[in-house]
């Protein structure tokens, strides 16, 4: 989720998605580019101990949507 919402609100920013995590850990992604969405949850989740890791997820963002 990052600090204050960020990664999350990025997230939702660079994947036009509406994305909702609940209390409990679920994610509920809608929209258009909901496996971008997923693949970038997942690339969090396998490095979530690394710094820079925003930076990367931008860079992951911005070239998935290019494609």
């Amino acid at each position: 989720i990052g600090k204050k919402n960020s990664m999350l609100d990025m997230l939702k920013e660079k994947t036009t998605c509406n994305i909702f995590v609940g209390r409990n850990g679920r994610i509920f992604i809608k929209g258009e580019n909901t496996e971008i969405a997923k693949k970038a949850i997942f690339k969090i989740e396998k490095e979530a101990h690394t710094s820079g890791l925003t930076e990367r997820i931008t860079k992951y963002l911005e070239k998935e949507m290019k494609k």
